[in-house]
């Protein structure tokens, strides 16, 4: 969580939604982390007046998640993966490990849109929306920005699901994914 000169904007930066990059752009800004994203100050972020929370298409964020941990974890397969971390979001006794801590049953981003945002920040309109929140940013200087156009049919997360992967993690992302504005 950072926190604007005056703390009244807290920004909210759910991992794989390119919090490095916003991070680096907010510090540019005179913003200063309060709290990474393992714990948000629930009074800090109540105080602030302006509330931006970052997300990203869920679907895209957990295939996201999956391939950045790929290399470390035991499971080869992304159907291995969830196959292991499905029950853990759906027993809360389980939540204190990896992407189960912050995915809830009710959603990638539910942990972070209970703080009543105010504005969104799109991955996928990362160029776009950043200059809007910081408007003396040049967005040819944001840092790793790449196309992250989410609507394009091509979508290259697409390629991890199979239609069986689709249909468990859908009971748990869909929702909110709809909620948010996105689909598959």
């Amino acid at each position: 969580m950072y926190l604007s000169p005056d703390r009244q904007t807290a920004l909210l930066l759910p991992p794989r939604t390119a919090s490095r990059t916003i991070a680096t752009v907010a510090k540019t800004h005179g913003y200063t982390l309060h709290r990474d994203h393992h714990g948000i100050d629930p009074t800090l972020t109540a105080q602030a007046t302006t509330r931006i929370v970052a997300i990203r298409n869920p679907y895209d964020a957990l295939a996201s998640w999956y391939s950045q941990q790929r290399n470390a974890t035991a499971f080869p397969t992304f159907s291995d993966w969830l196959d292991a971390w499905i029950p853990k979001v759906l027993d809360p006794a389980q939540r204190q490990d990896g992407i189960a801590h912050y995915v809830h049953r009710n959603g990638y981003f539910h942990r972070w849109l209970t703080h009543n945002p105010t504005h969104l920040i799109r991955y996928e309109l990362l160029v776009q929306d950043l200059p809007t929140h910081f408007p003396n940013l040049d967005p040819s200087t944001i840092p790793h920005v790449t196309d992250h156009d989410s609507t394009r049919a091509d979508r290259p997360y697409r390629g991890f699901y199979s239609p069986e992967d689709l249909e468990r993690v859908a009971q748990i992302l869909e929702p909110e994914a709809t909620n948010l504005g996105y689909s598959f």
